[in-house]
């Protein structure tokens, strides 16, 4: 798996930013949207899902 992650980055240019293994085995990509959409052709890959930020905003200071 960790070898897949790594061919995948350097395919896309992207950044493997951590992998996961107890419900479904895969890898968090940071990089190029169009450039990681064109791994799907890979036969390895099963699916791409975008992950997009949780709190998009600072929560106040008081």
């Amino acid at each position: 798996m960790q070898s897949q992650a790594q061919a995948a980055a350097r395919q896309s240019s992207s950044q493997a930013l951590y992998t996961v293994h107890n419900t479904a085995r895969g890898v968090v990509l940071q990089g190029n949207a169009a450039q990681i959409r064109e791994l799907a052709h890979r036969g390895d890959v099963e699916r791409i899902t975008p992950l997009l930020p949780r709190n998009g905003r600072t929560p106040p200071a008081w």
